[in-house]
């Protein structure tokens, strides 16, 4: 894809509702499609989280428009901030970081079925995790899940990173069996500048992360039988212009894309005030193997749309969610559509 701030490329916006934060792929009744959930977002504590709920976005529509999914089996309120989605024998799971202000934050998993998901989570057993940010899950249902500390804090290299067991010390990355009964968060690694968005390979070999406040994007290999990171074999990519990363997903193509907010008081104010300031998003792309790091790719300004959150790429099609604004960003809509 050409960068986007030579020119503004035809694009739309698709109105969402209040926080679509998180996108993450998947397919209803045969068709591609984005799923993000809508939600209060609070900051340091502040405003209330009312129920939300989880959207529908088919890429192949051309004149796309978000459809609320029908959600069965989860607790009330409803609130999710973080999503991750995955494919198991033609079936697609969807995990969700329910994060109601008045109840403990769950991680639970929903099956799809047409146009409604089914929460397959047990309501015993407590897969809670509070202040859970993003995560992301293997094939054999381990979860990683990050943890934010709201405040500024910089690190400027992952050499002050503490990949470690001791649970004493400040966690920022945990990890989890979901398919264990018995299971208990395992952390994994602490000290991390922002500890933000993840992702996994196609394989699950290799676990991305976001690192907000340290500019940076970690990758972190991952030992096979007990999930852990390598630390010995992490790496990191730096990203210029003191840009702040926030989610990372990996597209159908195996293209990775994160989406980094270039302003922190332009995204403070939309949190806390809901009155977004002008701050052109940035783009960093790569692939798997890519020995030449992370590439940007602008957004630009005339495309207004501050605090981006989360970017998918489907075809000539990019698609950018924002932090608190109701709308997703549709850059080259759909023309033609089998449907």
């Amino acid at each position: 894809m050409r960068s986007l701030d030579k020119e503004i490329l035809p694009h739309k916006k698709v109105p969402i509702g209040y926080g679509p934060e998180d996108l993450t792929y998947a397919e209803s009744n045969g068709r591609p499609c984005l799923i993000t959930g809508t939600g209060d977002r609070w900051v340091l504590g502040w405003g209330k989280r009312t129920s939300g709920t989880l959207k529908r976005v088919f890429l192949d529509d051309p004149d796309p428009k978000a459809a609320p999914l029908q959600i069965e089996g989860s607790g009330d309120p409803f609130h999710p901030v973080g999503l991750y989605s995955r494919v198991l024998d033609s079936e697609w799971y969807i995990y969700v970081i329910n994060a109601p202000k008045s109840h403990p934050t769950a991680i639970e998993t929903y099956r799809m079925h047409g146009d409604r998901l089914v929460c397959i989570s047990s309501k015993e057993g407590g897969k809670h995790l509070d202040d859970a940010n993003s995560l992301a899950v293997t094939a054999d249902s381990r979860a990683y899940v990050s943890k934010f500390e709201a405040g500024i804090r910089r690190q400027p290299n992952h050499s002050h990173f503490n990949f470690t067991h001791n649970l004493e010390s400040k966690a920022d990355l945990f990890m989890l069996k979901l398919d264990d009964p018995e299971g208990k968060w395992t952390q994994i690694a602490s000290g991390i500048s922002g500890a933000n968005g993840l992702c996994l390979s196609e394989d699950d070999h290799v676990l991305y992360m976001s690192c907000y406040y340290a500019s940076s994007i970690l990758r972190m290999p991952l030992d096979a039988a007990s999930g852990a990171v390598l630390a010995n074999e992490v790496t990191s990519v730096e990203i210029p212009n003191n840009d702040l990363p926030d989610n990372i997903t990996r597209c159908q193509d195996g293209t990775y894309i994160a989406a980094a907010q270039t302003n922190l008081r332009s995204t403070i104010g939309e949190l806390l005030f809901k009155s977004p300031q002008s701050a052109p998003a940035n783009l960093y792309t790569w692939k798997e193997g890519d020995s030449k790091g992370a590439h940007l790719l602008h957004i630009g300004k005339g495309y207004e749309f501050p605090a981006a959150s989360t970017a998918y790429q489907h075809g000539s099609q990019l698609y950018i969610s924002q932090i608190v604004g109701p709308e997703l960003l549709v850059i080259n809509p759909p023309r033609n559509s089998p449907h």
